[in-house]
C-alpha cells in the first residue's frame, strides 16, 4: 500500500507498457523525457495532481521543478500544487503548439495551483518569452483555482479564466510585488468569464500584466468579476482595451485606490463571435481609483459588428474620487448608463471624476445620471453631452460649463444641476430641438447659461447666487430659452438686487411662484427682474418681493420687475403679489416699505412705462376731470356774465380750475373748443403706519404732562380744620382726550382717543418766614391711548395703541400763603414707561416699549384785580394769574425694525414745550352757601404753547414729521371749587387748535380730599 504522505507514483508511458516507480522525498531532481501521468492519462502530454494529492515545491518536489508538458490539477476529483517562496516551476516548455495547463480539467474536478511567493511559469520561461501557444485555463471544465501570494510570479502565454460552459475560474493576485503576466499580444490575452464563471482579484499592491486585450464575461451565458482594490494593486493592459460584457455578462470594480490602464475600453459591446449582446458593469469607486484608458474611447454598448444593431446593456459608475481617464465615451446600449455618485434608485455616494472631452448619448434610452453628495457647488462636469439620449439629476450639485447638445430630457428630480458658473456664462444644457427639461418638486435648475429645452418646473429654478455656497457670486442672468411652465418656485432673489432671468418663446404660470429682491426707492432702483423676450406671459403667477434695501421713494413710472421685450405680451393676470413679500398688507395687495407703499401695476405709472411690462410703483395716480373734479373737492366753473339770460354750462373751463388743498389741479385751457388732456396729479404713498408711530411717541411724552392747577384744584386755601394756613392733601385727576393731526403735508390723518387717571399726594410742606409755603408731594398715574390712521393717498389705515405707567415727585413755593397772592414756582419731575403697537391693515402687529424721563418747571404770579358785590349781596374777588412754563419731554421709543425689515425709529423726543398764558378767575359764594365752606371759582385761561421739535418717524431713512405742532393756541374754561372743609372739586374743558389741522380737546374731572 503506497503511503502518500512520503510516496509519489510516476507511471512512464512508452509504447503503453507501463512500468510503476516509487520515488522518496530524497528525490531532488526529476528529468522527464516523455509525458508524466499520475494516475494514468492515456494520450495526454500533462503532468497530473489528482486524488486529493497536494504537491510542494520545493518540499514534495525540487525546485526548479521542469515539465515540458502542462500541469492538470484536479482531474475527475482534485489536485493542488503549492509553490513556496523560492520554489520555481517551469510547465509546457516545449515548443509551441503544446496545450496550456489546466486547474479543474473537467466537470466535478477541482484544482488548485498556489504560488505563494515562488514562481511558476506556464508556457514561457523565466525571462516570459513565450515557448509555446498555449491556453492557462482556470476551471476548465471543474472548478479552478490560481492563488498568487506574498511575491509570488505568475508567467503565461494566454489565460482563461472559467473557460468551458459551467467551468468556475478563480484567480487571486494578493500582496505587494504579487505579479500576473500575460506575454501574448494576440487578442483577448486574457479573458475571465470565457464561456463560464470566472472571477479576478487584484489586492494589497498585486498586479497583472497582459500585453493583449481583455474580455470579462466574453461568452454566451458567460459571467466575468473583476476585482481591482487597494492601493499600489493594478492591472495594465499594454496594448488593447478592457471588454467588460462581451456576449455574456461581465463586471469589474476599481476601488480604494487600484488603478486599471488599458488601451480603450467597452462595457457591454457585445461578441461578434456569437452575435449576442451582453451586459456590463463598471464601477470605479474611492481616491487614488482610476480606469484609464488614454487617448481612447471607452463604448458602452456598441454596435454589434455582425447585426449593426445596438448591443448590450452597460454601466459605468464613479463614485468617491474615483476618476475615468478617456477621450470620449459612447453611450450606445439599449439601456447604457453614466452615472456620478450612484444609479438611479441607489443611495447617492460622493462624486467621482471623468476627465474626457466628450460623452454622446447615442442611443435615445442611453442616459447620464448625477446621484451623488457633493453639495459645494464645485463639482463639475467637464464632458460636453452630445446625442440622443437623456440626463438625469437626482442628488447632490452638479456644474455643467460645456456647451451641450443632446436632445433627450433632462430630469432634476434632486439636487441642483447648474448650467453656468459665474466664470462660464456661455454654458449650453442642451441642443435646439431638445425634450423638456422637468425640474422635480425636490430639484433645482440654475445657472449663468442657457437652456434650450423647454423648462417644466414643479420644484425651483434660481440665479446661481441664490444658492446655498454661492451667495458670494456676483449677479447673473439666466435664459431659458425654450420657455417656462412654471408649477413651482423662480428664485432670483440673491444677497443684492440686480439678477435676471430670460424666457423666450412661452412663460405660463400654473399658480407658480416668482421671488424678486428689489431695492425700494425710485424709478432706478435696482430689482431682479423676469425678462420676456419675444415671449407671451399668461397664466398666473405670485410674485414674492423680498427687501433689498432701500429707505422708500416717490416713483413716477415705478420700478421694472417684469420687463416685456421684443414683442413680448402678458396677460392681466398674469402675475400678482404674493403675500408673502416682505411688507405685504393682507387683503389689500400691497407692500410697504420704509414710509412709502408700493402697488404692482401693469404699464406703470403715466404713459412712460412700456404697457406690456410689470412696475412697483409707489404713487396714487387720480385722473381729474377737468370740468368736474371729484367728490370732495367740488370746483363751480365760474360764468363771465350772466345778463338776463339764464346761465349757460361751458363746454370747457375759460379758466384754469384750481381745486381745493391740498390737490390743486389746473387744467389748462389752449382752445375753447378743444380741451386740454386733464392733469395727472400724483402724491407718494405714504404708509399709515408713520402717523401710528409718531402719535405713539407724542402720547408719551405729553400724556402725564400737567400744571400746577391740574392737581391743586384751586389757586390756594386754608386749610379750615388747622386754622394755620397749611394744606396736606391727596388728590385724584382723570382725563379724558382726542387729538386730531396730519402729517406728511396732510399725507396721513390721524385721531386719537386717551384716557389718563393721576393720583398724588403732599408727603411735606413747610415755610421758612411764616408766610411763604414749601411743599413737597409723590405722584402715580396710568394711561391708555388708541390711534386710528388713514393715508389719504392709499385710503389704507394703521391703528396705534399705547399704554402705561408714570411715578414721580412734584413741589411748589408760593411767596404769600396768607393772601393768596404774590409769585408761585411749580416743579415736577416724571419717569415713563410704556407699551406701544403699531398694526397696519393687512400687516402683522407690531410691538416696541418707549420710557424715558418728563421734566417742568412753571412760575405765575397771582394778583387780585378788585371784587364786587352780587345783586343777592356777596361778595366775588377778581384775580388774574399770568404764568410761564418750561417742560422738557425726554421719552424715546425703542429703536424697531418691521418684521418686513423696515428699521423705525423716533424722532422729536428731547422736544422743549414752552408755555405763556395768563389766567382770570372769580371766587366767591353763591347765596345758597353763605355761611359754609363751600366756595366756587370758575375760570377762563388762554395759552400760546410753542414746541422746539416737530414729533416725527425715521422709517429706513425717511423722516415723516406731525405738521402743525409748532406755535398752538389754547382755551381753557372750568370752575374749581371747595365742596366743604375737606373736599375740592375741579372740572375744566380745554381746546387747542395748531396749524395744518392740528386739535387736541381735552376734559378732566380732579378731586382732592385735605385732612
Amino acid at each position: 500500500m503506497m503511503n502518500r504522505s512520503t510516496d509519489m507514483v510516476i507511471k512512464r508511458i512508452s509504447n503503453n507498457n507501463g512500468t510503476r516507480v516509487f520515488l522518496k522525498n530524497a528525490i531532488t531532481t526529476l528529468l522527464f523525457t516523455a509525458p508524466l501521468s499520475v494516475p494514468v492519462f492515456a494520450a495526454s502530454n500533462a503532468t497530473v495532481i489528482d486524488n486529493g494529492a497536494t504537491v510542494i515545491v520545493p518540499d514534495t518536489q525540487s525546485s526548479p521543478w521542469i515539465l515540458p508538458g502542462a500541469i492538470y490539477a484536479g482531474e475527475n476529483s482534485t489536485g493542488s500544487l503549492t509553490i513556496t517562496k523560492g520554489g520555481v516551476v517551469q510547465s509546457g516548455t516545449t515548443a509551441s503548439g503544446t496545450s496550456g495547463s489546466v486547474l479543474g480539467y473537467n466537470s466535478g474536478s477541482t484544482g488548485t495551483l498556489t504560488v505563494d511567493g515562488g514562481a511558476w511559469y506556464d508556457g514561457v520561461d523565466p525571462s516570459n518569452q513565450a515557448l509555446s501557444g498555449g491556453t492557462t485555463a482556470v476551471g476548465g471544465g471543474g472548478t479552478g483555482t490560481l492563488n498568487v501570494f506574498n511575491g509570488g510570479k505568475v508567467g503565461l502565454v494566454f489565460m482563461n479564466v472559467g473557460q468551458n460552459d459551467n467551468s468556475t475560474g478563480t484567480v487571486v493576485v494578493d500582496g505587494v510585488d504579487s505579479q500576473l503576466l500575460a506575454t501574448t499580444t494576440s487578442s483577448s490575452g486574457i479573458t475571465v468569464g470565457t464561456n463560464g464563471n470566472g472571477s479576478v482579484t487584484i489586492s494589497n499592491g498585486g498586479s497583472i500584466i497582459s500585453n493583449s486585450s481583455t474580455g470579462v464575461g466574453w461568452g454566451k451565458n458567460s459571467n466575468g468579476i473583476v476585482n481591482v482594490d487597494g492601493s499600489g494593486s493594478g492591472w495594465v493592459i499594454n496594448s488593447g482595451p478592457m471588454n467588460v460584457g462581451g456576449a455574456g455578462t461581465g463586471s469589474m470594480s476599481v476601488t480604494n485606490g487600484g488603478v486599471v490602464k488599458s488601451a480603450g475600453g467597452a462595457i457591454a459591446g457585445g461578441s461578434p463571435a456569437d452575435d449576442a449582446a451582453g451586459k456590463g458593469d463598471v464601477i470605479i469607486d474611492g481616491p487614488g481609483s482610476l480606469w484609464d484608458i488614454g487617448a481612447r474611447e471607452l463604448s458602452i454598448g456598441a454596435q454589434n459588428s455582425a447585426t449593426k444593431l445596438p448591443s448590450g446593456n452597460g454601466t459605468l459608475i464613479v463614485s468617491n474620487q474615483g476618476q475615468l481617464n478617456a477621450q470620449s465615451i459612447n453611450v450606445d446600449a439599449e439601456n447604457g448608463t453614466v452615472a456620478i455618485g450612484a444609479l438611479a434608485g441607489q443611495t447617492a455616494k460622493a462624486a467621482g471624476t471623468i476627465n474626457a472631452k466628450k460623452i454622446i448619448l447615442a442611443n435615445t434610452n442611453s442616459n447620464l445620471v448625477f446621484n451623488h453628495t457633493d453639495t459645494s457647488g464645485n463639482y463639475i462636469f467637464a464632458p460636453v453631452i452630445s446625442g440622443l439620449g437623456n440626463v438625469s439629476q437626482l442628488s447632490g450639485i452638479t456644474v455643467i460649463n460645456g456647451v451641450n447638445t443632446y436632445i433627450g430630457t433632462t430630469t432634476i428630480d434632486g439636487g441642483a444641476l447648474i448650467v453656468g458658473d459665474a466664470a462660464n456664462s456661455t454654458a449650453v444644457l442642451n441642443g435646439a430641438k431638445a425634450a423638456d427639461v422637468t425640474v422635480g418638486s425636490n430639484g433645482t435648475l440654475a445657472g449663468t447659461g442657457v437652456v434650450n429645452g423647454n423648462v417644466v418646473n414643479n420644484g425651483m429654478v434660481a440665479s446661481l447666487n441664490t444658492l446655498s455656497g454661492q451667495e458670494s457670486q456676483p449677479n447673473s442672468n439666466f435664459t431659458l430659452a425654450g420657455g417656462i411652465e412654471n408649477n413651482g418656485i423662480i428664485n432670483l432673489a440673491g444677497a443684492q438686487p440686480g439678477n435676471t432671468l430670460t424666457v423666450s418663446n412661452q412663460y405660463t404660470g400654473n399658480n407658480g411662484t416668482l421671488i424678486l429682491k428689489t431695492y425700494m426707492g425710485d424709478d432706478n432702483s435696482a430689482s431682479d427682474r423676469l425678462v420676456l423676450n419675444n415671449a407671451k406671459a399668461d397664466g398666473n403667477t405670485s410674485l414674492i418681493i423680498k427687501h433689498g434695501g432701500g429707505t422708500g421713494a416717490r416713483t413716477n413710472t415705478g420700478i421694472l420687475l417684469i420687463d416685456a421685450q421684443n414683442g413680448s405680451t402678458t396677460t392681466p393676470d398674469a402675475f400678482r403679489l404674493s403675500p408673502s413679500s416682505d411688507g405685504y398688507r393682507q387683503n389689500i395687495g400691497t407692500i410697504a416699505a420704509g414710509a412709502y407703499d408700493y402697488s404692482l401695476t401693469r404699464g406703470g405709472d403715466g404713459s412712460a412705462g412700456n404697457p406690456e411690462s410689470w412696475y412697483l410703483t409707489s404713487r396714487e395716480v387720480k385722473p381729474m376731470t377737468p370740468l368736474t373734479p371729484s367728490s370732495p373737492r367740488p370746483v363751480t366753473p365760474p360764468v363771465t356774465d350772466q345778463g338776463n339770460q339764464p346761465p349757460v354750462d361751458p363746454i370747457v373751463p375759460m379758466t384754469p380750475l384750481t381745486p381745493s388743498s391740498p390737490r390743486p389741479v389746473t387744467p389748462p385751457v389752449t382752445d375753447p373748443s378743444t380741451p386740454a388732456e386733464p392733469a395727472t396729479p400724483s402724491t407718494p404713498v405714504l404708509r399709515p403706519e408713520i402717523g401710528s408711530y409718531i402719535d405713539n411717541l407724542r402720547a408719551a411724552n405729553t400724556i402725564f404732562a400737567m400744571r400746577l392747577h391740574d392737581r391743586l384744584g384751586e389757586t390756594q386755601y386754608l386749610d379750615d380744620m388747622s386754622g394755620n394756613g397749611k394744606v396736606s392733601s391727596m388728590w385724584m385727576r382723570n382725563i379724558g382726550g382726542h387729538t386730531g393731526s396730519h402729517v406728511g403735508n396732510d399725507a396721513i390723518a390721524t385721531n386719537a382717543n386717551r384716557y389718563v387717571i393721576q393720583i398724588g399726594g403732599d408727603i411735606v410742606d413747610w415755610s421758612n418766614d411764616g408766610l411763604d409755603r414749601y411743599l413737597v408731594g409723590l405722584i402715580g398715574g396710568y394711561a391708555n391711548q388708541k390711534s386710528h390712521s388713514v393715508s389719504h393717498a392709499s385710503g389704507y389705515n394703521s391703528r396705534g395703541s399705547l399704554n402705561g405707567y408714570s411715578v414721580g415727585v412734584y413741589g411748589t413755593w408760593y411767596a404769600n400763603d396768607t393772601t393768596k397772592q404774590g409769585t408761585y414756582v411749580d416743579t415736577w419731575a416724571l419717569y415713563n414707561w410704556f407699551n406701544n403697537s403699531v398694526s397696519g391693515q393687512g400687516l402683522p402687529s407690531e410691538s416696541y416699549k418707549s420710557n424715558g424721563f418728563t421734566a417742568s418747571v412753571e412760575a405765575g404770579y397771582t394778583h387780585k384785580t378788585g371784587e364786587y358785590q352780587t345783586l343777592n349781596g356777596m361778595v366775588n374777588q377778581v384775580f388774574i394769574q399770568p404764568k410761564a412754563q418750561v417742560t422738557w419731554m425726554g421719552v424715546k421709543a425703542d429703536n424697531h425694525t418691521e418684521i418686513n425689515g423696515t428699521s423705525v425709529s423716533g424722532t422729536g423726543d428731547n422736544n422743549i414745550q414752552t408755555r405763556l398764558g395768563v389766567r382770570a378767575f372769580i371766587k366767591g359764594q353763591s347765596k345758597l352757601d353763605e355761611g359754609s365752606q363751600r366756595e366756587f371759582e370758575p375760570f377762563v385761561e388762554a395759552n400760546w404753547i410753542y414746541n422746539t421739535d416737530n414729533y416725527g418717524v425715521n422709517m429706513d431713512g425717511v423722516s415723516t414729521y406731525m405738521d402743525g405742532t409748532r406755535n398752538i393756541g389754547e382755551l381753557k374754561l372750568g370752575v374749581e371749587g371747595k365742596i366743604n372743609r375737606q373736599a375740592t372739586l375741579w372740572v375744566n374743558v380745554a381746546q387747542q387748535i395748531g396749524d395744518k389741522g392740528y386739535s387736541d380737546t381735552q376734559g378732566t374731572v380732579g378731586v382732592k380730599y385735605a385732612f
